[in-house]
């Protein structure tokens, strides 16, 4: 019976799918926020276990990595972010012998469940720092100061008291390029899961949108010092 009630939409979920709709509708008011790519490639892994032969994204995010021009600046929206193999690492440090910026926004322990991933990211943050041009920015699980709300009837939000944590996975590799899916930078994305990305070449307003949208977040975050730690002698326990 619980289970056929929780299945069983009611009134007020109706209420709140029409609360999800206004807001989406307000988001995409944005012009810029749809548009035509010049050039759109979706890449997916092969279904199966994966080996070298059935990776088809990690290649793509690589390659497309090696084509930015030299003094660009990548941005990285990535909610886990693990380096584990020389490849990756190697990656990083050719990104900035060709003094391409790197700026990272990713989790906190206060603004995530997944503290093994947090438990090995910032022991790591000065080593990722030092063999990278880089900025790295943790999210502090806090509501974006933009971000839309459904608010209730006595005219506060929803999820007031909620914990936030960041889920997308982008790059903004130029002005006019971008891509968003569900590749994470750790060794799971890019040896165990199938993923899939795709990727946007040739429209300046939308890239803009995207970046944008990860600018707002990092405003919510906190830059790790190039120790690794956290501004102010805040703990990195804070808030968790």
């Amino acid at each position: 019976e619980k289970g056929e009630s929780f299945l069983n939409p009611n009134a007020g979920d109706a209420a709140t799918r029409a609360a999800i709709r206004n807001l989406s509708a307000g988001i995409l008011s944005d012009p810029r926020s749809t548009g035509t790519c010049d050039s759109l490639t979706y890449f997916s892994d092969l279904p199966g276990l994966q080996s070298g032969k059935t990776r088809r994204v990690l290649p793509k995010v690589f390659g497309r990595l090696n084509e930015m021009p030299d003094g660009e600046t990548l941005y990285v929206e990535s909610p886990y972010f693990i380096i584990h193999d020389d490849k990756a690492r190697d990656e990083m440090k050719l990104l900035k012998q060709r003094n391409i910026h790197g700026i990272l926004l990713t989790n906190s322990l206060a603004s995530t469940d997944a503290f093994y991933v947090a438990a090995n990211f910032f022991p790591k943050v000065s080593f990722y720092e030092n063999i990278s041009d880089s900025e790295m920015y943790v999210f502090r699980g806090k509501l974006p100061r933009n971000n839309p709300m459904i608010m209730l009837k006595n005219g506060h939000p929803l999820a007031e008291k909620a914990v936030w944590g960041i889920h997308s996975k982008s790059f903004v590799f130029s002005d006019e390029s971008f891509a968003i899916g569900t590749f994470n930078l750790d060794p799971r994305s890019a040896a165990l899961n199938s993923e899939m990305m795709v990727f946007c070449e040739g429209n300046r307003p939308l890239t803009e949108f995207v970046r944008e949208d990860i600018l707002d977040r990092i405003s919510a975050s906190d830059l790790l010092g190039k120790d690794g730690k956290l501004p102010g002698g805040k703990s990195i326990f804070d808030g968790v």
